[in-house]
């Protein structure tokens, strides 16, 4: 699962991928949000919180794109972050929540691999199995998996979790 983003990085990621847009430049993304408007919300957003002061971003825009965007900023001058989601545009909350979701999903993953590493490590002891030799059954990295027990979540899926788990538990 890796580190998790920050936002400025996800609403860069997320927008880009929804609007097909070749490169992370604003001006690219905007660009193609005329054949992809799904892409409006984290766009908009990441201008309007990381590029509040330049007024290169109003020329950019038109419209119903140049409103949101300045309601957006709007919106951000005068609300706290906790009532942010419910205030901003509608595809600019989406956004947001979106981040909050996967912020969240990454937490609870990573409790859920502590809480199977936990597990498997008493597995290991009880039953006396070498690393190599659950490596080999399961067709694992040897080190991604040693450095998993060493509390780098990150280097197993919940998926191969579960197996080894499966198979210490026979």
């Amino acid at each position: 699962m890796g580190k998790t983003k920050s936002l400025k990085t996800y609403l860069k990621v997320y927008g880009r991928s929804l609007s097909g847009a070749s490169d992370f430049r604003l001006r690219s993304m905007i660009d193609a949000l005329k054949d992809n408007p799904r892409a409006e919300g984290p766009v908009l957003l990441y201008a309007a919180l990381f590029l509040p002061e330049e007024k290169w971003v109003s020329k950019l825009l038109s419209g119903n794109l140049l409103n949101n965007y300045l309601d957006t900023k709007e919106c951000l001058d005068l609300y706290s972050e906790d009532d942010l989601v419910d205030k901003l545009p509608y595809e600019e909350a989406k956004a947001l929540q979106s981040y909050y979701d996967y912020k969240n999903q990454n937490s609870v993953y990573c409790d859920l691999k502590k809480a199977y590493c936990n597990r498997i490590k008493t597995l290991i002891d009880e039953k006396s199995l070498t690393l190599y030799r659950i490596c080999r059954d399961n067709d694992f990295n040897q080190g991604n998996f040693h450095s998993f027990l060493k509390g780098n979540f990150d280097r197993l899926s919940i998926d191969k979790c579960e197996r080894v788990y499966q198979y210490l538990c026979q």
